[in-house]
């Protein structure tokens, strides 16, 4: 078979399985009546080789055509150009959605032998687009029995005849006797001579019992009537015994006057491979059907006037009937809402229209009772022989459930986000390789990790936490979690590096995840920022300590003040009974002077142990007492100040002689900080604390002053000690200091802090009631 490229090859071989030993031409053409596909036996019939009417208008080739029109479906007049009379034609019998059959054309062969053909034309779609066959018989091969194989001499075919697929047999009517080829009577063990060996009776044997009676009545009215002839498939018994598809018709036939059949020649053909491919089709119809029925999805398929022509079961029950009800049915008539009809037919309209497939994620579908469901539709263009508009294919999917889950799934995720992102605490989770899989904006705010940065990182990367300020960050903190199945918390003194580098302390427990199989499938880290926490109770103790400290002291300085009094009074009573100009007299005065100033030492520590004495409060400069403690305390030092007052900061409402002696203490302290010299930068400001803050403080306006130096700093543990009665780091000094500003602070109604990191420096600020 020759095909034109544009062909497509399962139409060469669709053709030549279907029609394979039938005596059959088949011709493929465009719409246009071009010739796409030219099969051998088409060619024989016609005349024509393939490589001779490829390409070429089917009435160049066939100029009969013309003339077979007329007076058939298509009336064309006489003077039509044949072009016209082939669209004509192709109108015709697209309309008329059958064949259309022309038959008495008398031609040749290539060898010049004549043939009688008729041709039948049937539209149809491949690859998209509108086509015809052109199938032609010849009439000849089946009306008369063929010249080549008549024996001239006695007037019957041979016996030699070796085609296995096909016979020519002759009954004898008077002797009531059959005679074919040899190759066929050894197939089907039948007996086979020259002088007619074996009976009608003999050959009905092997037909099926199921095709024995059809056949034997046809054969009767055969007998009764001259003009009757007839053509039949049935099942025959080979020589194994299998039986095989045969067609059988009679060619010609010999009657006496009075009607009696004196001979009759007939061809029988071996169908088998085409009756395979029928039941094999039919099979695969079935199968098509199971599987259409078995498909939990609604698949269906209707006309443009939306009558269903395709259902399967799922969508029959779905309207309450069976699938062979809704065959014929308009989807208006059936669906029970005639809005969601009406949406369905104007899809299908656009598909069959359009012929582009249509996807509708969500649309909701009514059953007959009432019951709404959510289905998932797609459709696509589908084109049937016989429906000059087409039809629509659909596929409808059910998701209610999927989507009533999807929603809870939603929800749930919707709670369990709402849930993270209320927490006060950062929540990050790992998968089972510690890669991050979750993190709620608490996490973020108090790594500095944005939670699509840090996704799909290792949690050593983002979480990096060090059990203690001077160690290094762990690698990963999940892994002893996740090895050990078991549930951790950190130590007091955990802390957290954020990604600017700032060390934040936090308090942290880690816990795996385990599925519903008991399996690890990650781990959970729960953590808390709490390094203004610490610090408040840092703050908290220092002045527990202050005041617990303070009271020993006092306690002590009172009984010493006394031990001092009474020493004191003797060293006096000594004085006056020695000579000024003795040297024990200096002595004496020596020893005096001592004493006193013990005593005033333990007159400060009795202050201390009160929290001070009571401020005489009234209305201070506040730039006034910083530049005079900065004045008296720097003067003639290496060490200068920056002042940094704001506009609104003017009076305070203080006792002048104890602030003066916080402040003295505060300058002295940061030169001090400073042998090589510097600069102190001092600040003042109005701030508001709230409930929020972790300072001891109550929720108001407060004066805060910051004193910065640029020293060295100081250690964290050293810090938390600096305001501890008698605690130093210098070598003079009583260390008493900064722990009486600490006390007359509080007697004021506020606090002091200290922040100093090494190498950067310290800061001391202090808090005092606002006016």
């Amino acid at each position: 078979m020759v095909i034109m490229p544009q062909a497509d090859s399962l139409f060469e071989n669709s053709i030549n399985r279907l029609f394979s030993g039938l005596g059959i031409g088949l011709g493929m053409l465009s719409q246009e009546g071009t010739v796409l596909s030219w099969t051998a036996e088409i060619a024989r019939h016609l005349g024509k080789s393939g490589s001779e009417v490829l390409g070429k208008p089917i009435w160049e080739i066939y100029p009969e055509l013309g003339a077979l029109a007329l007076g058939s479906a298509f009336s064309a007049p006489a003077d039509l150009p044949l072009a016209e009379v082939w669209q004509g034609l192709f109108q015709a019998v697209e309309a008329q959605g059958q064949s259309l059959s022309f038959s008495g054309c008398d031609r040749q062969d290539e060898e010049g032998k004549p043939l009688r053909i008729s041709l039948s034309l049937q539209c149809f779609t491949f690859s998209g687009e509108r086509r015809m066959f052109v199938i032609s018989r010849d009439d000849g091969e089946w009306r008369g029995m063929p010249r080549d194989l008549i024996d001239p001499e006695t007037g019957i075919f041979p016996l030699s005849y070796k085609d296995k697929s096909a016979s020519f047999w002759e009954y004898d009517g008077q002797r009531d006797r059959l005679r074919a080829n040899q190759a066929w009577c050894a197939r089907f063990d039948l007996p086979c001579d020259a002088d007619f060996n074996y009976t009608l009776e003999d050959y009905l044997l092997r037909v099926h019992p199921e095709d024995l009676k059809n056949l034997q009545s046809i054969i009767d009215a055969f007998m009764q009537d001259p003009g009757r002839e007839y053509g039949l498939e049935y099942r025959l018994k080979d020589a194994e015994g299998a039986y095989v598809w045969v067609f059988d018709r009679n060619v010609s036939q010999e009657r006496a006057p009075d009607g009696t059949l004196l001979r009759c020649v007939g061809k029988i053909t071996d169908i088998n491979q085409r009756k395979e491919l029928e039941f094999s089709n039919d099979e695969k119809s079935r199968l098509l059907r199971d599987v259409l029925d078995q498909s939990p999805q609604y698949i269906f398929a209707r006309d443009a006037q939306g009558r269903f022509i395709l259902a399967n079961k799922a969508l029959a029950q779905f309207y309450g009937r069976k699938p062979q009800d809704l065959i014929g049915m308009r989807l208006e008539e059936l669906h029970p809402d005639k809005s969601e009809a009406k949406r369905f037919l104007s899809d299908d309209r656009h598909v069959i229209l359009t012929g582009e497939s249509l996807l509708i994620p969500e649309t909701n579908y009514t059953s007959p009772s009432g019951k709404r469901s959510i289905i998932e539709l797609s459709l696509a263009p589908f084109k049937v022989p016989g429906l000059k508009e087409g039809a629509s294919l659909g596929f409808g999917i059910d998701i209610t459930e999927m989507k009533r889950v999807q929603r809870a799934l939603y929800e749930e995720k919707d709670r369990l986000s709402v849930t993270l992102r209320s927490l006060g605490e950062g929540v990050i989770a790992t998968d089972t390789a510690g890669r991050v899989v979750l993190m709620n904006p608490m996490a973020a705010s108090i790594t500095g990790f944005d939670e699509r940065e840090a996704l799909g990182k290792p949690i050593g990367q983002v979480f990096r936490i060090r059990y203690g300020s001077d160690s290094h960050p762990l690698s990963d903190p999940v892994r002893d979690i996740l090895a050990e199945r078991r549930i951790v918390s950190s130590s007091a003194d955990s802390y957290l590096e954020k990604r600017s580098g700032e060390l934040r302390e936090i308090s942290e427990r880690g816990a795996p995840i385990i599925d519903e199989e008991g399996e690890v499938s990650g781990a959970v880290l729960i953590f808390l920022d709490v390094t203004e926490r610490r610090a408040m109770e840092r703050e908290i103790e220092k002045i527990q300590k202050v005041e617990s400290l303070g009271i020993l002291a006092g306690g002590i300085a009172h009984d010493f003040n006394n031990i001092l009094m009474a020493v004191l009074g003797n060293i006096s009573l000594a004085k006056l009974n020695v000579d000024e100009s003795q040297e024990n007299y200096s002595l004496l005065a020596e020893a005096e002077k001592a004493i006193l100033q013990a005593k005033r030492l333990t007159a400060q520590l009795s202050l201390m142990a009160k929290g001070g004495a009571d401020p005489r409060k009234e209305s201070i400069s506040v730039r006034g007492f910083i530049e005079e403690a900065c004045s008296i305390n720097l003067r003639g030092s290496n060490v200068g100040y920056v002042l940094d007052i704001a506009p609104d900061v003017d009076l305070l409402h203080a006792d002048p002689s104890q602030m003066n002696q916080v402040m003295q203490n505060l300058v002295l302290n940061a030169r001090e900080a400073m042998p090589m010299g510097g600069t102190v930068n001092i600040s003042a400001r109005l701030v508001s604390i709230t409930r929020a803050e972790t300072l001891p403080l109550s929720p108001g306006p407060y004066l805060k002053i910051d004193v910065q130096d640029s020293g060295p700093g100081m250690h964290p543990e050293i810090a938390q000690r600096i305001f501890d009665p008698y605690y130093t780091t210098k070598s003079r000094g009583s260390g008493l200091g900064l722990t009486v500003s600490f006390s007359v602070v509080k007697k004021h109604g506020g606090c002091i802090t200290v922040k100093s990191r090494l190498g950067e420096g310290t800061v001391f600020s202090v808090y005092l009631p606002g006016n």
